[in-house]
């Protein structure tokens, strides 16, 4: 009779051999890898102290405006930024207020731009602003903001009011 081959199980060798692999290239990637210098830990009043990161994330004002012009931009800002862009200088689904507010540009007087913004723009995600709860006098600081950006006069970024309430203009 020829004696069949006993059927006991053996662990392949390739599965120890594939986790001892694995942890060799493992420790031998965290000793490839350079060791990370850390900084020195601040005290809290050393950190209080440093204000360098400050400015990194909260630039000066570059312009100062007359307080109607600047509670236009904080209008602007919390009303029409988010599709108009921080500046109004447009973004893929609005235009730029910038350029409709030049010179030739199809927004040509205050009178205009209070008709759009009051009555909105039917089918193009322009609102009513009226219907909303902004009046005529609030449209009109969001002009003089727009107006001059438009005329150069008012920059990009975050303006600063005037302390005197008693200058006129930008």
């Amino acid at each position: 009779m020829a004696s069949t081959p006993s059927r006991t199980r053996t662990r392949p060798l390739a599965a120890p051999l594939g986790r001892a692999a694995v942890a060799a290239l493992a420790l031998a990637a965290g000793a490839a890898l350079p060791a990370r210098a850390q900084a020195p830990a601040l005290s809290h009043s050393a950190q209080a102290a440093d204000t360098s990161w400050f400015a990194r994330y909260h630039p000066a004002p570059q312009d100062t405006l007359s307080p109607s012009a600047y509670d236009g931009w904080k209008l602007f800002q919390t009303n029409c930024s988010r599709c108009h862009g921080q500046s109004a200088e447009g973004t893929s689904f609005a235009p730029s207020l910038v350029q409709a507010l030049s010179a030739g540009g199809p927004v040509p007087t205050e009178q205009v731009f209070l008709g759009i913004a009051c009555k909105g723009i039917a089918g193009t995600g322009m609102p009513a602003w009226c219907s909303l709860g902004l009046g005529n006098d609030q449209l009109q600081t969001i002009y003089a903001y727009l107006e001059g950006r438009a005329d150069g006069a008012i920059g990009p970024g975050r303006p600063t009011v005037r302390q005197d309430s008693t200058s006129a203009g930008q």
